[in-house]
């Protein structure tokens, strides 16, 4: 019988729908202790234990996406149909391996309890397998007494980290230490805007393995350092116009660089931005909001000298006094001596033709988009 069959699907989407238990195979009164539910009878449960571990591993998110862990797609569902199920699913490791956790507002010291507690069953269900995880503090107070412990409790798995989403408050960063020999990609950010008079701090020097990361919206440069050499692949969701050239300046081994948000910190634009040279990007994509502190894109391009260039995106603005991007993107590939396989313009003022004319032979394929 095939996994992916249509009797499977329709018996497991059954299973974990119905609110009614005597669909699921048992009495009303046994929901309350599925270890101890009688056996039930659908053509699911007649299945090899080998099969039913297959159809879990195609229940659950895949690795390493990370849902909440009361998510219908979470394995705890898989728990609580019956004794059987619940067996099967602590015995397969790999289940428990992407795990999030989101503190929030209206989190009591009771429920952070509660959601510590879920954290380390996870993290003890989830045995030896590489570690896909999400912490988010995303509450308005400015620390927790109890969220030091749910760092404790990851920090002590971080050998196996392999995937880490953490946005949390600046201050308590220095929890984040030890080896990580299987980390390759992270997502990182403190959970509020600073000043950025913190004391500034270094992170993940013990991780040979990361290439990728990603720059919560709050990230600060000046208070926050990577391992900019090792990383090959930088996404960062707001950063300002010095932020993006000093972080080229320092990684030069980055392929692709993306900033969903460009922003302008007028103090140090005023003194002025220096020139850089990076050979071994292939892919930028640069955007503005179009708000009144957002980076002009024209000034920022005038700066950089890509000769590895292959795809470029850029986004367009009201707020921009010229009329469009065709003059500053022919003046950077012009100086760059490249060649882009494409260029994606959002926003655009200008048609695609107006762009192809333009470019000419600096770019094969131009595509207009209406907005972000």
């Amino acid at each position: 019988m095939s996994v992916e069959s249509d009797s499977i699907q329709l018996d497991i989407t059954s299973e974990r729908n119905s609110s009614s238990p005597e669909i699921l195979g048992f009495p009303a009164n046994s929901l309350s202790d599925p270890i101890s539910a009688p056996p039930c009878t659908t053509s699911v449960h007649s299945l090899p234990t080998e099969i039913i571990a297959e159809i879990f591993e195609k229940f659950v998110p895949d690795y390493p996406e990370c849902r909440p862990h009361t998510a219908t797609s979470s394995p705890n569902s898989l728990t609580q149909i019956c004794g059987r199920w619940r067996q099967i699913a602590l015995s397969m490791p790999y289940l428990w391996r992407a795990i999030g956790i989101e503190i929030e507002d209206d989190d009591s010291d009771c429920s952070m309890a509660q959601k510590l507690e879920v954290l380390e069953t996870w993290l003890l269900r989830s045995g030896v397998c590489p570690l896909s995880i999400r912490l988010h503090y995303t509450s308005t107070r400015l620390i927790h007494d109890l969220f030091p412990p749910f760092m404790h409790a990851i920090v002590r798995h971080c050998h196996r980290w392999e995937y880490l989403d953490l946005i949390m408050p600046h201050g308590s960063l220095h929890l984040i230490e030890g080896k990580m020999p299987l980390l390759k990609k992270v997502e990182i950010g403190p959970s509020f805007l600073t000043d950025g008079d913190e004391p500034s701090i270094s992170l993940f020097s013990d991780a040979p393995l990361l290439t990728r990361a990603v720059l919560g919206l709050h990230f600060l440069l000046q208070t926050t350092h990577l391992p900019w050499a090792r990383l090959q692949h930088l996404t960062g969701l707001r950063l300002y116009d010095y932020e993006c050239l000093q972080i080229l300046r320092y990684a030069p081994d980055l392929i692709s660089f993306a900033v969903v948000e460009l922003a302008e910190l007028e103090l140090v634009h005023s003194g002025g931005l220096e020139e850089i040279t990076h050979t071994r990007l292939r892919s930028m994509v640069l955007c503005v909001s179009g708000e009144e502190w957002t980076a002009d894109l024209e000034t920022l391009m005038d700066l950089l000298t890509l000769p590895a260039l292959q795809t470029l995106e850029l986004s367009e603005t009201d707020f921009f006094a010229d009329d469009d991007l065709r003059e500053p993107v022919k003046a950077l590939l012009s100086r760059s001596g490249c060649v882009l396989d494409s260029l994606r313009i959002h926003g655009a003022k200008s048609s695609k033709n107006a762009y192809h004319n333009a470019l000419g032979p600096l770019v094969k394929t131009v595509t207009i988009c209406s907005s972000l």
